[in-house]
């Protein structure tokens, strides 16, 4: 059985708001934990981490404002 990396949770009923983010949570390593993300790098994180490029520990730390803008 397959394990997603990560849900999202959706913070606003609008998605056209591309500075509003939204919530990613960690599903595998550290369960729970949750990065901040605009919707226009999203499709990094999700990419990257089924991909398995890359950790979510990687997006977690490269948040300067809380959310996730891209690096």
């Amino acid at each position: 059985m397959h394990q997603l990396p990560c849900t999202l949770e959706a913070l606003v009923v609008r998605t056209d708001f591309t500075d509003l983010p939204l919530l990613v949570v960690d599903l595998r390593r550290e369960r729970g934990r949750c990065v901040r993300v605009v919707v226009a790098e999203l499709w990094s994180i999700e990419n990257n981490l089924s991909g398995a490029n890359m950790d979510f520990e990687e997006f977690a730390g490269a948040v300067d404002d809380g959310v996730f803008r891209g690096f």
